[in-house]
């Protein structure tokens, strides 16, 4: 339960199925991206940035 929830998969380039998958909920850090706005979430408190140049995970 809970807002958030999540997937993550290790597929690389054409493999149809992954190594390892990772399957979660109630994250204590949200990191989402529009645009080039990253939003962080921590504790119920928001925190945007500008995401200037090359990766958002760049901008964490």
């Amino acid at each position: 339960g809970g807002e958030y929830s999540f997937l993550l998969e290790s597929v690389e380039g054409g493999e149809k199925w992954a190594r390892y998958c990772f399957l979660g909920c109630d994250p204590s850090i949200v990191v989402s991206t529009k645009g080039r706005t990253l939003t962080l979430i921590e504790n119920g408190k928001q925190e945007q940035r500008e995401i200037k140049s090359g990766s958002p995970l760049s901008a964490v």
